[in-house]
């Protein structure tokens, strides 16, 4: 559709910014939050929302701003002027990391403290400390290992640490096995496969496996009982007869025009 209006040469009409951010104030709440995020340190408000598209938080009266001011993952800095992102664990070292997984393992719900032993997923602790996949590392690599103060758990195939546990085994509780009982323990012979079914079978015993087959067997055997008889000393099938009131009458003779 024509405006009539004509652009002078070289000018062209005004376009919104491709901020991908959408325009309905809870859409760029969202999107602000997730920026200063991902941001990862203090910024001043005026770079973060010219460096984001989100002009509209530079009106301190605006709804967004308001909101975005008192969210709860928002913390501002008023002696430095600097909004920063606030995350779930307030972790900024190694050692923080140990103190919460500690804090994690006597967790206050557990009946008892035994019972807790609770740990935390690694990709959990990097969204509150970046750098903590390396921290952690470095703790389940420490010497001697008896001071080790995390255990971890990684995956089977990459190797990498998926969970971090806290340590409360270790200096002088970490005991090293006697030297005698790793002997007395490689001195142990496996026994044969066969030579074990022969022992058991004299001693009226079944393996485990035999065992749990048994009751296969006989449910089987049973469902093949089931269905010899069924196809052996099958009943005649019952109907029920319709239309009483025309017994005894011949259609082809008593209905048919002479």
């Amino acid at each position: 559709m024509s405006t009539g209006l004509k652009l002078a040469e070289g000018e062209v009409y005004s376009q919104p910014a491709a901020t991908g951010i959408g325009t309905h104030e809870s859409t760029q709440l969202v999107a602000a939050v997730d920026a200063l995020k991902r941001h990862g340190n203090p910024v001043r408000l005026e770079d973060f929302a010219l460096m984001h598209g989100l002009n509209s938080l530079l009106d301190t009266n605006s709804v967004l701003f308001q909101r975005f001011s008192q969210h709860p993952k928002v913390e501002y800095n008023a002696k430095l002027d600097l909004f920063s992102y606030k995350p779930d664990y307030d972790v900024h070292s190694a050692a923080d990391i140990v103190n919460l997984l500690q804090e994690k393992y006597y967790h206050p719900s557990a009946l008892t403290p035994q019972s807790a032993a609770a740990g935390m997923r690694v990709a959990e602790l990097k969204e509150s400390y970046p750098p903590a996949r390396e921290c952690i590392e470095e703790l389940a690599n420490a010497k001697p290992v008896e001071d080790r103060e995390v255990l971890v758990l990684r995956g089977k195939r990459d190797g990498v640490i998926k969970h971090v546990f806290w340590n409360p085994i270790r200096g002088e509780e970490v005991k090293p096995i006697d030297e005698e009982f790793k002997e007395l323990w490689r001195s142990l012979q496996v026994p044969n496969l066969v030579d074990m079914t022969a022992d058991l079978e004299s001693e009226g015993l079944s393996r485990t496996k035999e065992v749990e087959d048994q009751p296969k067997v006989q449910a089987q055997q049973a469902t093949r009982g089931r269905r010899g008889k069924a196809k052996r000393g099958a009943a005649p099938r019952k109907f029920k007869l319709q239309n009483t009131h025309l017994q005894g009458v011949d259609l082809s003779r008593d209905f048919v025009k002479q």
